[in-house]
């Protein structure tokens, strides 16, 4: 794991600090491209990043042992999404536009949803690293499972009944790919925003 993770996690105020100053960057770009025009106008993206700081190191805990600053920047990306689905709801509410069954103002938050629109749960990320691994060659993705449940490579080459170095090399390649997922669906999300400015 890398050290500042594993500091962080272990409650270390200047970790926490400087994870926030290498990836805060990486969130005011998110923040910035997503929050729609009349979101940005009751709520700072100050404090929409904030939030996704103090939510991503509340679940520091359930991190695989192996991460490192790339996973931390996918999760952070995959929290500010929430939040700023969270406070585009909380906002519908306040202003009497979150009858049931109504449509959800595109403004607010866009592209249109694409998790769900409940408070932000470990189960929720769950949900999501689960479909993206579904999408691994069934192999790859049995290492993975197996990894993100806490056994150690050898128990899990043991279990499959290969060499530990295969198991090691199986996982590195599904995290490669499991990157390049993110990435396509950043991409994907990008491309919807081209096309709602271009319309």
């Amino acid at each position: 794991m890398d050290p500042l993770i594993r500091a962080a996690r272990e409650g270390s105020e200047a970790a926490c600090a400087e994870l926030v100053r290498l990836t805060g960057e990486t969130v005011r770009a998110y923040l910035g491209r997503h929050v729609g025009r009349s979101l940005s106008r009751r709520v700072s993206l100050a404090d929409l990043s904030q939030e996704t700081y103090a939510r991503v190191f509340r679940s520091l805990a359930d991190v695989p042992d192996d991460a490192d600053l790339e996973l931390f920047r996918a999760r952070l990306v995959r929290h500010a999404e929430w939040v700023i689905r969270d406070a585009a709801r909380s906002l519908r509410h306040l202003v009497g536009e979150s009858a049931a069954g109504e449509e959800p103002d595109r403004d607010l938050c866009e592209p249109p949803p694409a998790s769900s629109m409940g408070d932000v749960t470990r189960r929720d990320e769950a949900a999501w690293l689960q479909r993206l691994v579904g999408k691994l060659d069934p192999a790859y993705a049995d290492i993975v499972r197996r990894r993100l449940s806490g056994e150690s490579f050898a128990a899990i080459a043991a279990r499959r009944g290969e060499p530990e170095a295969t198991a090691r090399k199986r996982y590195e390649r599904a995290y490669r790919r499991l990157r390049e997922l993110v990435a396509m669906a950043d991409e994907a999300r990008d491309a919807a925003d081209r096309r709602g400015a271009a319309s």
